[in-house]
């Protein structure tokens, strides 16, 4: 008959082993021992898949015989070590599958503390990565700041109303001479030619700006503070 013979132990009984053979679970089988005369859950210390469970049994208990505490009772006091040790000898070699409790939670334990571990330094990765990007972005602000004003002087124009004057001059000179020789401008002709004066304005200051910008002196300054950079870009490893 195929089966489990199985070890179960109980903290309400520390120095007692019950040995016996099941054909369901063993998990099963201790459920069923715990009951309402316990104060603790049984507990399922080793098992093992057999085709003969019965005659496994029978050996395992004949070896056990002197410490066994009642002829008409399963269980014995010996230590979990022995009760193991003498199941894996009188089942011999028709082991199927077998389960160590002891084995397994150390096995559980080894793979959270695995996972303790890779998440750690998962965890540790992030933050170094997220310093060092804060550090990058700190360094790149600073160089950024360094040049800011050198260039914004390099780049300054006059202000807007100038432009805006001139832009008015234009289209005044222009309007005028579509006026009759014998007409006079009046002072709205005037007020509206530096109304639309705005338009030449603004693309004579976006012209005097790329001017600027053109300059030999802007280049210059601008070449300086990307090739510092590009050097923290490299120094670093990471992308702007």
């Amino acid at each position: 008959m195929q089966g489990y013979v199985y070890i179960i132990s109980n903290k309400a009984m520390p120095d007692l082993l019950k040995v016996g053979f099941t054909t369901r679970s063993p998990d099963e089988r201790a459920a069923e021992l715990s009951g309402t005369a316990l104060p603790y859950p049984s507990v399922v210390e080793y098992s093992v898949l057999v085709d003969h469970a019965a005659v496994v049994e029978r050996e395992v208990h004949r070896r056990l015989a002197s410490l066994r505490v009642s002829q008409n009772r399963e269980w014995f006091q010996c230590s979990r070590t022995k009760a193991i040790e003498t199941v894996k000898a009188a089942a011999g070699s028709v082991v199927k599958a077998d389960k160590d409790r002891a084995v397994e939670e150390e096995r559980q334990r080894a793979v959270h503390e695995q996972w303790r571990r890779e998440n750690e330094q998962r965890l540790r990765q992030e933050l170094e990565a997220q310093a060092r990007k804060e550090a990058y972005e700190a360094s790149r602000k600073a160089i950024f700041d360094k040049y800011a004003s050198q260039l914004a002087t390099l780049s300054r124009v006059p202000r807007f109303y100038v432009f805006w004057l001139m832009g008015g001059a234009i289209v005044s000179a222009l309007l005028l001479l579509s006026l009759p020789a014998n007409k006079e401008p009046s002072f709205a002709f005037f007020v509206i030619s530096f109304l639309i004066g705005a338009i030449p304005g603004t693309v004579l200051k976006e012209l005097a700006e790329g001017q600027k910008m053109k300059s030999s002196g802007y280049v210059s300054v601008q070449a300086k503070r990307d090739a510092e950079l590009a050097a923290l870009q490299k120094r670093s490893g990471l992308s702007s």
